[in-house]
C-alpha cells in the first residue's frame, strides 16, 4: 500500500478496461494527474486498477475538475452506446425466432391431430407462409442492423470529437501550469 500525502496531493483511484488503459492514462495526464500505481484486478481479468495523484495547489482546479467530469461523462456515453448497439434488432430477432418455433409447433400439432391429406396440405401451406414471413422479417432486421451500425458509428464519432475538444481545452488551459509543475502535457494538441 502506497503512503498518501493529503497535504500536498489529491488522489484518485479508478478501474478501467484493459483496452482503454492507455487512453485513460494519457487523458488523465492532461488533467495533470500523475499515475502512481497500476495493478491487475483480483476479481476480473479484463480490468485494471489505476491510481493517480495531482498537486493540491494546481491552478484552475475547478475548471480542470469540471472538464474531467465532462470527459468521464462522455466516456460513459460512449460505453453505453457500445453496450446498446444492437438492442432493438436483438429483440426483433428473438420475436421472429419465438413466433417461428411456435408456429412450427402448431403445424406439428395440427398434423398430429388431424391426420388427413387436407390437414397436411393446409399445414404445409401454413409452414411455407411462416417461412416467407420470416424471410421478409430477416431482410428488415438486416436493414435495421445496418442502420444501427451507422448510428453507432455516427454517435461514436460525435462523442470522440467531444472528448477531443474537452482534452484540447484542458491542454490549452493547463499548458503554463504543467510547465511550472514539470508535468507532461499529454498528446492532446490541436493538429
Amino acid at each position: 500500500m502506497q503512503e498518501k500525502y493529503y497535504q500536498n496531493f489529491d488522489y484518485i483511484d479508478i478501474i478501467v478496461k484493459k483496452e482503454n488503459r492507455q487512453e485513460i492514462v494519457d487523458a488523465y495526464s492532461t488533467f495533470l494527474w500523475e499515475k502512481t500505481q497500476e495493478s491487475e484486478d483480483k476479481r476480473y481479468n479484463d480490468v485494471v486498477n489505476l491510481s493517480f495523484r495531482r498537486n493540491i495547489k494546481v491552478k484552475n482546479k475547478d475548471r480542470l475538475t469540471y472538464l474531467q467530469v465532462s470527459y468521464e461523462t462522455a466516456l460513459n456515453k460512449r460505453a453505453n452506446i457500445k453496450f446498446n448497439k444492437h438492442s432493438k434488432s436483438k429483440i426483433a430477432i428473438c420475436n421472429v425466432a419465438f413466433c417461428s418455433l411456435a408456429s412450427l409447433f402448431g403445424v406439428g400439432v395440427f398434423i398430429y391431430f388431424y391426420k388427413s391429406i387436407l390437414s397436411i396440405i393446409l399445414a404445409t401451406l401454413f409452414a411455407t407462409l411462416i417461412f416467407f414471413i420470416d424471410f421478409i422479417c430477416i431482410k428488415k432486421i438486416k436493414k435495421k442492423i445496418a442502420k444501427e451500425n451507422q448510428d453507432f458509428i455516427d454517435k461514436t464519432k460525435m462523442i470522440d470529437e467531444e472528448i477531443k475538444e474537452i482534452l484540447f481545452s484542458v491542454n490549452n488551459l493547463s499548458k503554463k501550469e504543467q510547465e511550472n509543475l514539470g508535468c507532461d502535457r499529454g498528446k492532446y494538441e490541436k493538429e
